[in-house]
């Protein structure tokens, strides 16, 4: 009775490992949410290497209120440019963030970043949590926007979340993935 149960816990557990790379919004709970903390280096769980981007038939991405550093309601086209959300609190999008960094020249449309995961925050406070964030990780010449709230998680499943645009329909990829599975998303 033993041998079945452990072999299924231990499957189970693999299949997390494998299946779920990437950060949920209730992974915040345990983390200091006054600062960022880089965490470049920890919770690696791998990232996915297959192209698994996902149709976006219906969304309320148009509805999640956005905003400029200068508090303006902003409204993004999101069918134009590709768009990651990115919570400082997930060590998976402070990678992709990086990644972005280092490949931005060979892209052929850089994304704005949507920086999020700011429960209970105000706008002021986004603001410089991010402008840490960005600072520390040294990452320049990038459109970025703040939203409050969080996503809808059928928008946004988990973080990082990149929302883009292909033969005129809209796609995610949700959770963290290789550098080639994000070149493949972002170059038509």
């Amino acid at each position: 009775m033993k041998k079945p149960l452990i072999s299924i816990l231990c499957i189970s557990w693999v299949l997390v490992l494998i299946i779920l790379p990437g950060c949920n919004s209730s992974d915040k709970e345990n983390d200091d949410r006054d600062h960022f903390v880089n965490k470049l280096e920890l919770e690696n769980y791998g990232q996915i290497s297959k192209y698994d981007a996902e149709l976006i038939t219906t969304h309320s991405l148009n509805d999640l209120k956005i905003l400029s550093s200068s508090s303006e309601r902003v409204s993004i086209d999101f069918s134009k440019q590709p768009v990651i959300f990115s919570a400082f609190w997930c060590p998976a999008c402070q990678r992709e963030l990086v990644f972005l960094r280092d490949n931005k020249e060979q892209l052929d449309t850089v994304p704005i970043i949507i920086s999020t995961g700011f429960e209970d925050k105000t706008l002021e406070e986004a603001v410089t949590i991010t402008k840490q964030e960005l600072d520390e990780l040294q990452i320049k010449g990038f459109e970025v926007y703040y939203a409050l709230n969080d996503p809808e998680p059928k928008d946004v499943p988990k973080y990082p979340g990149l929302v883009f645009s292909k033969d005129g329909s809209l796609y995610r990829l949700s959770g963290e993935h290789t550098g080639d599975v994000i070149m493949q998303a972002l170059n038509n």
